[in-house]
């Protein structure tokens, strides 16, 4: 029987090898002796009580390991947002971390139809939200830190399906996990109504 198919299994599996810090090898220790002399003594039901008591221990604290390793990678999660922005009749594509960590920028692409076919541009050149669009020349951004916004330059002017598809790929800078996310505008190419998001 393949007992990885089984989530129970799976966690006792994990209690019984929990020999990761000195409290785990005490309860592990623990409850092997007492189930072992529970077996070979005249009152079992005392060792019998403590083993339960210390597997319910060590159980309770892999348990706990758990669940603060998962509330801390959701506290932690990268968490890029995406928009298209207007300013001054020019159209951006406004990407904004609202995550926790910095992260470095891999990859940002747009993909759009043209009449002659699927069209795909890797954007690598981006603008602050403060810089002056009419002066500022765009500039290469490797990074994208906690709570910033950049404005991609070089986007279509227009979808031949009022559709813009946006891949982005980035990596975290102290967890080094990476996120990938996909965003499409479905209604690319009505400009008037664009604006850019209230960010908090």
């Amino acid at each position: 029987m393949d007992t990885n198919r089984y989530p129970l299994f799976v966690f006792l599996k994990e209690v019984f090898l929990d020999w990761n810090s000195i409290f785990g090898n005490i309860l592990n220790t623990l409850f092997i002796a007492s189930l072992l002399t529970g077996l070979f003594a005249d009152e079992k039901l005392p060792y019998i009580i403590l083993a339960l008591t210390t597997l319910v221990s060590s159980s309770y604290r892999v348990w706990l390991a758990k669940y603060y390793k998962l509330r801390e990678t959701e506290e932690n999660a990268i968490d890029i947002q995406i928009g298209i922005k207007k300013v001054k009749a020019s159209v951006f594509l406004e990407l904004f971390n609202s995550g926790q960590e910095d992260v470095r920028l891999v990859e940002l692409k747009v993909r759009w139809q043209q009449p002659e076919g699927p069209q795909e541009r890797v954007l690598t050149k981006f603008l602050n939200t403060g810089a002056n669009i009419t002066t500022d020349a765009p500039s290469t951004e490797e990074f994208l830190a906690s709570r910033q916004r950049l404005l991609a330059t070089e986007i279509p002017s227009q979808s031949s399906d009022n559709k813009l598809e946006v891949l982005l790929s980035v990596e975290g800078l102290t967890s080094k996990r990476q996120f990938k996310t996909e965003w499409i505008d479905r209604n690319y190419n009505s400009y008037e109504e664009k604006i850019s998001f209230n960010w908090i």
